[in-house]
C-alpha cells in the first residue's frame, strides 16, 4: 500500500479509496495512502445530479478517487466528495497514483537486497526520498539518469544510494525520441553543389 508522510489527507487534496460499504445516505471507503483511515461520501457528494439509489453510482470494492473536503483527526472523521473532482483530475490522479505504487516496489527491492523490509525502508530512507524528490519514484528516476550521486548529494547513506540505484537502473529505461524529418536546400549559384556540401 502506498504510504504518505503524513497521517492525515489535507482539506481539498484528491485521494484513492476503496468503497467498503454503500448505505442509503452514502459510502464508506478506505484510504489507500493514509493507512488505517476511512473517508465518508455523503449522498449529496455522489454525483451532481439527483441520486435516487447510490448503488448506481458507486458500489463495493470500487476504487474511487474523491476531493477531501473536511478532516477532523480528533474524531477520526474525513469527509470526502466524488463530484468536486474534474475526470481529468480523475484520471491524473490514479495515473499519479499507480506510478506510486510501483515506486513503492522498486524500494521494497532495494530493501531486500540490504535484508531490510519495507517498513523499515520507508523509515529509513523513504520519507525523506518524498520529501526531497516529491514522490518515491521520482528518485529511482533521478538514481536511473544520473547515478547514486544525486541520492548521496541530497543526504541519502552509500548503502541505500547504491541499492537504489541498482534496482533504478534494471527497471526505469530513460525515454528514447527519434527525430526525422526532410530538409530542401536551394543554391542558385554555378557552384551551388560546392557550396551545399561544404556547408
Amino acid at each position: 500500500m502506498v504510504r504518505k508522510s503524513q497521517e492525515w489527507p489535507d482539506e481539498g487534496e484528491l485521494i484513492v479509496g476503496t468503497v467498503y460499504k454503500v448505505v442509503n445516505y452514502g459510502a464508506f471507503a478506505n484510504l489507500e495512502e493514509y493507512a488505517g483511515k476511512e473517508a465518508f461520501i455523503h449522498i449529496s457528494e455522489v454525483s451532481s445530479g439527483w441520486v435516487k439509489n447510490i448503488r448506481d453510482h458507486v458500489r463495493e470494492n470500487q476504487k474511487i478517487v474523491a476531493r477531501v473536503l473536511r478532516v477532523n483527526p480528533k474524531k477520526g472523521h474525513v469527509d470526502a466528495s466524488l463530484k468536486r473532482i474534474r475526470e481529468d483530475q480523475r484520471t491524473k490522479k490514479i495515473q499519479q497514483w499507480k506510478i506510486e505504487q510501483k515506486a513503492e516496489k522498486f524500494l521494497e527491492l532495494a530493501a531486500k537486497s540490504l535484508d531490510k523490509d519495507l517498513d523499515t525502508a520507508y523509515d529509513e530512507v523513504g520519507y525523506e526520498l518524498m520529501d526531497i524528490f516529491g514522490d518515491i519514484y521520482g528518485a529511482f528516476e533521478s538514481a536511473s539518469e544520473e547515478g547514486a550521486e544525486t541520492l548521496t548529494e541530497e543526504g541519502i547513506s552509500q548503502e541505500w544510494a547504491d541499492a537504489i540505484t541498482e534496482v533504478a537502473v534494471k527497471n526505469i529505461q530513460p525515454p528514447e525520441v527519434h527525430i526525422s524529418g526532410y530538409v530542401d536546400i536551394k543554391n542558385y549559384n554555378p557552384d551551388g553543389v560546392e557550396v551545399i556540401k561544404k556547408a
